[in-house]
């Protein structure tokens, strides 16, 4: 027996409403630690040729990068997290300045 129609998913013995997309990318935010669609967050890359972090909106720049909520921006610079998720020394006051356009 097939599906009873689209937006329904298979469990072991009945169908299951499906309750988010298949192809939903889930990120972590760096502030709060919870696990929510990509859309929902801002994504930070490093830039190499200028060193520096830069927002990317378009979650297109290639390299490492790291996603946090906007309104978890100060638990972002008091914890100093940026540094270590795109693994680089990085001046805690540029990234500062970057977030407090966030808000």
């Amino acid at each position: 027996m097939g599906p009873p129609e689209d937006g329904w998913v298979r469990a072991v013995d009945r169908w299951l409403p499906r309750l988010l997309p298949v192809n939903l990318p889930l990120r972590t935010c760096l502030g709060c630690r919870r696990s929510v669609a990509r859309d929902e967050l801002v994504r930070l890359a490093w830039v190499e040729p200028d060193a520096q972090v830069v927002l990317d909106p378009g979650f297109r720049l290639g390299g490492r990068g790291c996603y946090l909520h906007p309104g978890c921006a100060a638990e972002v610079i008091r914890r100093r997290t940026v540094g270590r998720a795109l693994r680089r020394p990085v001046d805690p006051g540029q990234v500062a300045e970057l977030l407090a356009t966030l808000s």
